[in-house]
């Protein structure tokens, strides 16, 4: 546990390495683009504004707010599943780095993931404004709301770097689950009120929403944003769901450090 302690420590430490290749990784995959990462963003919007017109009949809520529900929601589910795929693969791509012992740790890697998803996620976050003003000024959220918002994504990233790490050791250790993992995150965005509203599929809707982390990680950012929802409840949720995540990452990552090399 004291070696995972202080390779997670040591790790920021090495914020010039995770910032450095965090942005070459976003550069070097739209290289001789024109719009280069705004590609991806200008895709999602069109995912967004193509899904949120199919479905809007059908999931209207009263606020006639749906594009931005489902907006909000999209966009930080495209940060958790790229954060969760990614790990499945991050250590295996930074073999070269790992066989050379350049930094000494493994958290390291995962800090140059989640760094280049969060500047993703600010690439889309832009639509975020231009949906307010496709369904009109009267929703845009209070100042206490994007500050609650804010808090929200803050812990969700908190989450996914820890989570990271569990996943990258598992993929490492059992390349089997790979593919496992990639499929069940493909799953999960159908089972998280995403698409759908809570309300909208009667009691399993709700038994799904309320035992689906992921449901809870997307509510605690965008239910400050619409003003709706129970706060409190996804709150207590994270907090605990969290709490293990950390724990055991840090087990995780304390027992395999000294054998992922061996594993690689």
């Amino acid at each position: 546990m004291k070696d995972a302690i202080r390779d997670v420590i040591d790790g920021t430490k090495q914020y010039e390495f995770w910032v450095t290749f965090g942005k070459n990784d976003i550069k070097s995959r739209h290289r001789r683009s024109v719009l280069g990462q705004w590609w991806i963003t200008l895709s999602v919007a069109v995912f967004i504004f193509a899904i949120g017109g199919l479905y809007r009949g059908a999931f209207e809520h009263e606020n006639g707010n749906y594009l931005l529900y489902f907006s909000v929601g999209y966009i930080v589910w495209q940060f958790i599943s790229a954060t969760v795929n990614g790990s499945s693969q991050i250590l295996n791509k930074s073999e070269a780095f790992i066989r050379q012992n350049f930094f000494g740790g493994y958290s390291v890697y995962l800090y140059r993931l989640v760094y280049r998803e969060v500047l993703v996620f600010a690439h889309h976050s832009v639509i975020f404004p231009i949906v307010l003003l496709i369904v009109g000024w009267e929703h845009v959220p209070s100042v206490i709301g994007l500050l609650l918002a804010l808090l929200g994504m803050s812990w969700v990233i908190l989450t996914a770097f820890f989570g990271g790490i569990i996943v990258s050791i598992v993929a490492v250790r059992w390349p089997d689950f790979v593919p496992i993992i990639q499929n069940l995150v493909r799953l999960a965005f159908f089972a998280t009120p995403i698409i759908w509203r809570e309300g909208s599929l009667g009691a399993t809707g709700l038994f799904v929403s309320k035992i689906n982390p992921f449901a809870h990680y997307i509510a605690i950012v965008r239910d400050p944003l619409l003003a709706e929802g129970s706060l409190l409840n996804s709150w207590a949720y994270v907090l605990v769901f969290t709490s293990m995540v950390i724990g055991l990452a840090f087990m995780a990552l304390g027992y395999a450090k000294r054998k992922l090399i061996f594993w690689l």
